[in-house]
């Protein structure tokens, strides 16, 4: 009986060490203040979308990301966070944008849960948004090509897939 009561507390000792270990990983964030406006932007239902001028033109890449378009006059899109029947999911998840083009990005939260967006590497953030809210946030693309990580840093939303990219090319 004593040798059980070892293998439970080092049971629950390691459960507490990985819960830990999810909750500082699932708390990133950043801390720029990219600037934020009140625009309206395109809305699609797909996984990925580009950012566009106004008026919306949107570009499907072979990927299946959505791309930006428009060049140096800058790019719109709507995002979705939602956590609707369990599945965390950012839509689109993925944007495409060029190297140096100005982004918004407008993001509307539809899920039951509180959530945000964030690219960490650039230190761009929502901060939290409840149920129905949105922020407006613009940013300029990086001028190095490449992928940055797109997620949502309230804790364990990542983990249950609330992820996507940036892509600069």
């Amino acid at each position: 009986m004593k040798r059980r009561g070892w293998v439970s507390r080092f049971t629950v000792l390691g459960v507490l060490l990985v819960a830990l270990a999810v909750l500082a990983a699932a708390c990133g964030g950043g801390g720029g203040t990219p600037s934020s406006s009140s625009s309206s932007a395109p809305t699609t239902s797909g996984s990925s979308q580009t950012a566009s001028p106004t008026p919306p033109a949107e570009t499907a890449s072979p990927s299946g990301s959505t791309a930006a378009s428009g060049g140096s006059s800058g790019s719109s899109i709507e995002v979705v966070a939602t956590d609707e029947g369990g599945q965390f999911k950012f839509i689109p998840a993925d944007i495409e944008a060029k190297p140096g083009q100005p982004i918004t990005v407008k993001v509307v939260n539809k899920g039951p849960s509180a959530h945000d967006w964030a690219v960490p590497d650039l230190k761009v953030e929502t901060g939290q948004l409840q149920t129905g809210q949105e922020k407006t946030l613009t940013f300029q693309a990086p001028s190095k090509p490449g992928e940055y990580n797109i997620m949502c840093t309230v804790p364990g939303h990542a983990q249950l897939g609330m992820t996507g990219k940036l892509i600069v090319r």
